[in-house]
């Protein structure tokens, strides 16, 4: 296992999930496989390592490069074919992020970047009386395809906690299952009436 895998492999056992590493056998494979109670979930994880030009950055010596996750849709991408592989996306499938880059070239808004790219980012008007509304929203990569993805879950090494976002589109939501209570922080997206909002579970 990579430094993520086990991150999360430890996450898991510290909150008493049942789970297995599956064997990497030279197909496409989740990473882990999840069950609580009756209910059994995949969990494929991706990692942000220095890419070419993050690793220049660094050597320059600049203080601080917030970079915007291109990478965040490929990731996804990447786990599509674990789950698709394995033939795992009659369940529900969870992909982990877990950004590893040096804090000097890490997205500081990382979790804002994957619930644009799980959605769709937004454009905003303020109204007359001062309050922001959406206007539009271009597609994201859950707005009306990728349904067996439940959810991304961004791990975080500092605190070993999982921020869960779910997916409102997905065809075997983790809302309302077993699995919900065991994680502190978990949002969802809800349509108001100023556009979507993330709100806590």
């Amino acid at each position: 296992m990579n430094e993520s895998e086990t991150l999360v492999d430890e996450i898991l056992t510290d909150l008493g999930i049942e789970h297995r590493k599956l064997p990497e056998l030279g197909e496409p494979t989740p990473d882990f496989e999840i069950w609580v109670e009756s209910l059994t979930s995949y969990w494929e994880v991706k990692e942000f390592v220095e890419n070419p030009y993050e690793k220049k950055v660094l050597e320059g010596h600049h203080e601080i490069y917030s970079t915007n996750s291109d990478r965040i849709a490929d990731r996804v991408k990447s786990a599509s074919i674990q789950f698709k592989g394995y033939g795992a996306t009659d369940k529900p499938c969870v992909v982990v992020l877990c950004d590893k880059r040096d804090f000097a070239v890490r997205d500081l808004l990382l979790i804002q970047n994957v619930q644009s790219a799980m959605m769709g980012a937004a454009e905003f008007m303020k109204q007359k009386d001062g309050q922001v509304v959406e206007v539009s929203r271009r597609p994201g990569l859950f707005t009306n395809r990728k349904e067996y993805i439940s959810a991304i879950a961004v791990a975080f090494l500092a605190t070993k906690e999982l921020v869960v976002l779910h997916n409102p589109n997905a065809a075997h939501s983790l809302l309302a299952s077993p699995l919900v209570s065991k994680f502190k922080h978990q949002y969802q997206a809800r349509s108001t009436d100023v556009g979507l909002s993330w709100e806590k579970v």
